[in-house]
């Protein structure tokens, strides 16, 4: 590579060495050492010298550093090199949350004009999660500084850094219930990144703490009524059963116990449909009994949960040949896959 000295004593090689602390790529910064410089300053809270930097940069580059990349230095970065802040923040007279309640869902939504929604939602069956909804795609989702700022009438708080995150998947339970907390106490989660059509452009996308206590304690009294799984947990249950075995253990009538109460609360699922197989070990009028004994020992508890039998329709399989999952079987645990029944739950 064909090397170049610039007039402050850099090379190019030395920009080269830079890229990979920053672990980001600068295209669009007016001035790449000057923002290294910047980032080396807030890291290390000193006034640094071209020497000093040129020094470090070389240290770190044949140690292969890997400095953390926090949301203040990320931000440093952007004051330094970029254009002015596109800001999208809900005003004080539009800043509210939506709250959805059901025993399927709990859902908190805050609009934010010009840019999208903010999304805290929690299914049955899972754990909470929060997105950032993006309709005007502007922000470059995957690498964004998190900071939590004061609101305007909280001026004694103290701002704080939480991290880099990856808007492209959903934020985890942990960091959402952080978040929370930060809107409990009259802080404004802030998202800053660059443009997603123009990285030299900065954006920074900010919740605002306005009505959310309400919010909050509405969504609390709907977690506590979520059904334990959701339909994607349970719209097919399969049940495997030992050898000659026809009765329910525990565990299968903990899966239809599940079954059944998704299916009663849940106003779109209009029957379920029961198909029993058996494996080919026995004889065919044989397998044939035990598979039509097993769908109706299962019917027969799931009537006594509270289904109601006219949705219910089920069929005995036996060990008819186009239903066998392994033909040939070749041992017990081909035979165990076999001999099952499964449930599938049928939606408006």
């Amino acid at each position: 590579m064909n090397t170049k000295t610039t007039t402050t004593g850099w090379t190019s090689r030395d920009v080269l060495f830079i890229l990979p602390i920053l672990n980001f790529d600068p295209g669009g910064f007016l001035n790449v050492k000057a923002l290294t410089k910047k980032y080396c300053e807030v890291l290390f809270k000193a006034p640094w010298s071209n020497l000093q930097l040129l020094n470090f940069a070389r240290s770190a580059h044949s140690k292969r550093s890997n400095l953390a990349f926090t949301p203040l230095l990320f931000t440093a970065l952007f004051q330094s090199g970029h254009a002015q802040t596109l800001n999208y923040t809900p005003p004080l007279n539009k800043a509210d949350w939506l709250v959805e309640s059901s025993v399927l869902e709990c859902r908190l939504i805050q609009s934010i004009p010009n840019f999208g929604e903010a999304h805290f939602q929690h299914r049955a069956g899972e754990s909470l999660n929060f997105q950032l909804h993006d309709f005007s795609e502007q922000l470059n989702k995957t690498t964004v500084a998190l900071r939590s700022v004061g609101a305007t009438w909280n001026t004694q708080a103290a701002e704080q850094d939480l991290g880099l995150v990856n808007l492209t998947y959903r934020l985890d339970s942990n960091l959402s219930l952080r978040l929370m907390t930060e809107l409990l106490a009259a802080m404004m989660p802030t998202f800053q990144g660059a443009a997603l059509h123009s990285p030299s452009q900065a954006v920074e996308v900010a919740m605002s703490p306005v009505n959310f206590k309400s919010a909050f304690d509405a969504y609390q009294r709907c977690s506590r009524d979520l059904l334990p799984v959701n339909f994607d947990q349970v719209g097919t249950t399969t049940l495997y059963w030992g050898v000659e075995v026809t009765e329910l253990n525990n565990d299968a009538m903990a899966a239809l116990d599940n079954v059944a109460t998704y299916a009663i609360a849940d106003s779109a699922i209009t029957g379920l449909k029961i198909d029993s197989y058996t494996d080919t070990s026995g004889s065919t009028n044989h397998n044939q009994k035990i598979s039509e004994e097993r769908a109706a020992n299962v019917v027969n508890y799931l009537v006594s949960k509270g289904v109601d039998s006219e949705t219910i329709t089920s069929k005995a399989h036996g060990e008819q040949k186009e239903f066998l999952i392994y033909d040939p079987e070749s041992g017990d645990e081909e035979r165990d896959l076999n001999r099952r029944l499964v449930i599938v739950m049928i939606q408006d």
